[in-house]
């Protein structure tokens, strides 16, 4: 059996579908997370959570994080074009956590 758009999407998110637990593998969860992290919930605290940053996003709110993050990139790049040689990697992480931060 073979769906697409919205059927696929329907079936993939509907709420009592699939469950969270056990998502992540154990190595990742202790490289990356740790037990007790958000990664890890599920069920109700997870829906409350998960709406708490979905309200954030509207489109108001995305089109000024754009802004934010427009304006940041141009800042770095003037900073780039000064310096003998840049870590995208690590500078990319700086230019994210201030558009957050902002």
């Amino acid at each position: 059996m073979c769906t697409k758009d919205e059927d696929a999407s329907a079936m993939v998110y509907h709420p009592d579908r699939f469950t969270r637990k056990q998502a992540m593998p154990p190595i990742t969860l202790r490289l990356v997370q740790d037990k007790g992290s958000v990664k890890l919930m599920s069920g109700e605290s997870h829906r409350i959570r998960k709406q708490l940053f979905l309200s954030l996003m509207t489109p108001d709110r995305i089109r000024h994080i754009g802004e934010l993050a427009a304006d940041q990139w141009l800042r770095y790049i003037r900073k780039w074009e000064h310096m003998d040689q840049v870590v995208l990697h690590h500078e990319v992480e700086g230019l994210f956590c201030q558009v957050v931060f902002a």
